[in-house]
Protein backbone atom coordinates (compact mmCIF):
# COMPACT_ATOMS: atom_id res chain seq x y z
CA UNK A 1 0.00 0.00 0.00
CA UNK A 2 2.26 3.26 -1.19
CA UNK A 3 1.45 6.01 0.47
CA UNK A 4 -0.95 8.82 -1.12
CA UNK A 5 -2.60 11.53 -0.44
CA UNK A 6 -5.62 8.92 0.55
CA UNK A 7 -3.63 6.59 3.20
CA UNK A 8 -5.66 5.71 5.72
CA UNK A 9 -3.91 4.04 8.48
CA UNK A 10 -7.17 2.85 10.41
CA UNK A 11 -8.06 1.04 7.57
CA UNK A 12 -4.07 -0.58 6.94
CA UNK A 13 -4.60 -1.40 10.47
CA UNK A 14 -7.60 -3.30 10.06
CA UNK A 15 -6.01 -4.76 6.64
CA UNK A 16 -3.39 -6.44 8.88
CA UNK A 17 -5.36 -7.27 11.87
CA UNK A 18 -7.66 -9.32 9.22
CA UNK A 19 -4.43 -10.82 7.58
CA UNK A 20 -3.08 -12.27 10.80
CA UNK A 21 -6.76 -12.95 12.51
CA UNK A 22 -6.12 -10.76 15.26
CA UNK A 23 -8.83 -8.89 17.13
CA UNK A 24 -8.00 -5.42 18.52
CA UNK A 25 -7.85 -6.66 21.77
CA UNK A 26 -5.35 -8.90 20.41
CA UNK A 27 -3.53 -6.35 19.18
CA UNK A 28 -3.68 -4.19 22.20
CA UNK A 29 -2.62 -6.65 23.99
CA UNK A 30 0.56 -7.81 21.18
CA UNK A 31 1.33 -3.99 21.23
CA UNK A 32 0.92 -3.38 25.14
CA UNK A 33 -1.35 -0.36 24.33
CA UNK A 34 -4.90 -0.01 26.49
CA UNK A 35 -7.61 -1.33 24.37
CA UNK A 36 -9.62 1.54 24.74
CA UNK A 37 -6.54 3.26 22.95
CA UNK A 38 -6.96 1.28 20.11
CA UNK A 39 -11.15 0.96 20.08
CA UNK A 40 -11.34 4.69 20.16
CA UNK A 41 -9.54 5.25 17.41
CA UNK A 42 -10.94 2.89 14.90
CA UNK A 43 -14.50 3.75 15.85
CA UNK A 44 -13.76 7.40 15.33
CA UNK A 45 -10.97 6.62 12.47
CA UNK A 46 -8.14 8.93 14.40
CA UNK A 47 -4.95 8.15 12.89
CA UNK A 48 -2.42 6.93 15.90
CA UNK A 49 0.34 9.11 17.12
CA UNK A 50 3.30 8.26 15.76
CA UNK A 51 4.20 6.86 19.16
CA UNK A 52 1.20 4.35 19.14
CA UNK A 53 1.77 3.72 15.27
CA UNK A 54 5.49 2.37 16.31
CA UNK A 55 3.60 0.03 19.15
CA UNK A 56 1.40 -1.39 16.72
CA UNK A 57 4.12 -2.12 14.19
CA UNK A 58 5.52 -3.73 16.77
CA UNK A 59 2.76 -5.87 18.15
CA UNK A 60 2.18 -6.89 14.13
CA UNK A 61 5.42 -7.85 13.87
CA UNK A 62 6.63 -5.01 11.03
CA UNK A 63 8.73 -1.88 10.57
CA UNK A 64 7.24 1.43 9.97
CA UNK A 65 8.28 0.81 6.17
CA UNK A 66 6.21 -2.10 5.93
CA UNK A 67 3.14 -0.66 7.39
CA UNK A 68 3.39 2.05 5.05
CA UNK A 69 4.45 0.40 2.03
CA UNK A 70 2.97 -2.92 0.13
CA UNK A 71 4.89 -6.42 1.05
CA UNK A 72 5.15 -6.72 -2.74
CA UNK A 73 8.18 -4.16 -3.17
CA UNK A 74 10.19 -5.39 -0.34
CA UNK A 75 9.69 -9.14 -1.30
CA UNK A 76 13.69 -8.84 -2.05
CA UNK A 77 14.61 -7.43 1.59
CA UNK A 78 15.80 -10.09 4.11
CA UNK A 79 15.03 -10.22 7.66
Amino acid sequence: MPITPEFNAIDRIKELCKERGYSYYELAKRSQIPYSTLNTMILKNNSPTLPTLCKLCEGFGISLIQFFDDQESLQGLTP
